[in-house]
């Protein structure tokens, strides 16, 4: 806030630097994540979108509180629904609602809060008069000329409001469209004659968006879902629990070496990577302190790069002193340590000797093959490899690295680039390899599996075939708890996946973790919507906060490691 009189700035709400969920209190020692938005009334009360959070709070001037007001602090789902599919039902508390990312608050002459939500297609209101959240509108069901079907969805960001005698006009920026719209609304008084509310549009809980053949040829938008959940995954729910095992220094950095991981300061954004081996030791790429760290027996030191240093050099010297440019994904066949970012790098394990593998050549490989450091790619965000060959991705394309030869395998040349599933891709993971020979030649004919901006497909390296399992770049829909995965249902925001040896698919999504079976192909939630930031909660009440990558320990019982945007790891292990 700052001052009238003096001109001074000065916080009162928050704790600066801690996000982690709270409740009711004072102000100053209550905590936001990623407060996207706030609108004041005559007496200098807030409305606070809590966006990361999931809930909005309302800020007291008078007695400097801060009290949740709506959303549950679990994320909604999808356009229409919450939580595990659940319909919005109007006229009920809003502190029973899961609201998805509110990101946008406008408050009337009458104090009716009105919601739009980063991730969501409605919407909402607060009823200043009962005290109940109604669904005023969702753009699912949108008569606009221009968009017919689905307004906008993942992408309702700014919200603003004109209000006259007659009605409110909302104005809503769609973030993905790049326009703005309007809604006419009806004028909602603060008192109402009758005890029940009847100026509210009439919407239950099972309307559902209309699709005919013509708009769409496949009406099936909703697939049956399930209820009666499996017992491996609900062994996961509940004997699952939360630690942190690196991170949790103060502030974002590079200190720490040399002492507790946890007490170590990370520093990652949007592309860190994880990697544990058979011994137990835990590899954590930070992508923004350009450095590859180590965790053994809770000790966390550097084994490539100089943690804040960036740079591209240091080649056939020791690791620790080479500059990396970042390192995105991380690989071990246990002698070596494999890494990508600009160029494909590896650091001895015992040696601690870097060496250059593929990359910072100036020809784009071909299909036929070239020498794998007179290669160029770019934007290779996975990595993964066999007892047969190495595996990257490219902008437009996969990649393989085998005798110090690099091929195209899959895709195009950036320069002819038609494709519509690799762009984006953000990391892949193979399963065991059965090796033919055919012709005297080794064949490599295992599948790997891809996850991209859309989706899963999984890639025959011995049939060259593509099949898509969940997701495309035109795919609609919500994956509920239940449903069986297909091609037509869209896949959003998840930015890390690992395959066990049954197969069986762990996503994890920015705030959750979920899992696809191998034999039904069905999707279940394992947990982290919860609110509960503490060690040792269970996994269903956990919460995750933008998590950006994951590695599933296939030799502890499936351990799920992750790690969250801004430098924090994690692990669910069973007990």
């Amino acid at each position: 806030m700052i001052s009238a009189s003096n001109g001074l700035m000065s916080t009162i709400v928050g704790v600066a630097g801690r996000c982690e969920p709270s409740g009711n209190g004072a102000a100053l020692s209550k905590t936001l994540n990623q407060p996207h938005s706030i609108y004041g009334d005559n007496d200098g009360n807030l409305v606070i979108a809590d966006t990361g959070n999931h809930v909005l709070r309302w800020y007291n001037m008078a007695t400097d509180e801060l009290i949740t007001i709506g959303g549950t602090g679990l994320v909604g789902n999808g356009p229409g629904v919450v939580g595990d599919g659940e319909i919005i039902v109007n006229g009920v508390s809003p502190l029973t609602v899961n609201l998805s990312q509110p990101f946008g608050v406008w408050l009337d002459k009458s104090n009716n809060i009105f919601i739009s939500e980063g991730n969501g297609t409605a919407i909402r209101m607060i009823n200043n008069y009962d005290k109940k959240i109604y669904t005023i509108s969702d753009v699912s069901n949108s008569s606009d000329e221009i968009y017919p079907s689905v307004l906008f969805q993942n992408t309702g960001r700014g919200i603003y409001g004109e209000q006259n005698e007659e009605m409110n006009v909302l104005f809503i920026a769609d973030a993905l469209r790049n326009v703005i719209f309007s809604i006419n609304l009806p004028f909602f008084p603060t008192l109402i004659p009758t005890a029940t509310p009847t100026v509210y549009p009439s919407v239950t809980p099972t309307a559902l968006p209309t699709i005919t053949p013509s708009s769409n040829p496949t009406p099936t938008l909703l697939p049956t879902v399930l209820t009666s959940v499996p017992t491996a995954v609900q062994m996961i729910r509940t004997s699952g629990r939360v630690y942190t095992v690196a991170g949790g220094g103060t502030l974002l950095g590079a200190s720490g070496n040399g002492g507790p991981a946890t007490s170590a300061q990370l520093y990652v954004y949007e592309n860190p990577s994880l990697w544990k081996d058979s011994l137990g030791t835990l590899f954590i790429a930070e992508d923004n302190n350009r450095c590859i760290r180590k965790v053994v027996n809770g000790i966390i030191s550097t084994i490539a790069g100089i943690c804040g240093s960036v740079g591209d050099t240091g080649d056939n010297g020791p690791a620790t002193n080479a500059k990396i440019a970042t390192a995105l994904n991380l690989w071990s066949d246990g002698t070596y340590m494999y890494f990508n970012s600009n160029r494909l790098r590896k650091v001895h394990l015992s040696t601690g000797i870097i060496t250059a593998v593929a990359g910072g050549g100036t020809v784009y490989p071909t299909s036929a093959g070239i020498p794998a450091t007179s290669a160029k790619f770019s934007q290779s965000h996975a990595l993964w490899g066999n007892s047969y060959a190495l595996y990257l991705s490219d902008s437009c394309g996969m990649l393989s690295v085998r005798n110090n030869i690099i091929r195209l395998v899959l895709g195009a040349n950036p320069d002819a680039c038609t494709s519509t599933y690799v762009v984006g891709m953000r990391t892949y993971r193979g399963i065991p390899n059965v090796v033919t020979y055919e012709n005297g030649t080794q064949e490599d004919r295992s599948f790997m599996y891809v996850l991209d901006f859309w989706g899963i497909f999984t890639y025959d390296l011995g049939s060259k075939t593509v099949t898509r399992i969940v997701g495309s770049k035109t795919a609609s829909g919500t994956v509920l708890n239940g449903t069986v995965v297909t091609p037509s249902i869209y896949l959003p925001s998840t930015w890390g996946m690992f395959i066990d040896s049954n197969q069986n698919i762990f996503l994890l999504e920015k705030y959750g973790i979920s899992y696809i079976d191998a034999v039904t192909k069905i999707y279940w939630t394992l947990g982290g919507h919860g609110q509960d930031y503490s060690n040792g909660v269970v996994v269903f009440n956990a919460k995750v906060n933008l998590a950006m990558n994951m590695f599933v320990d296939t030799n502890s019982n499936n351990d799920i490691y992750y790690i969250e945007r801004g430098g924090l790891v994690r692990v669910v292990t069973i007990t």
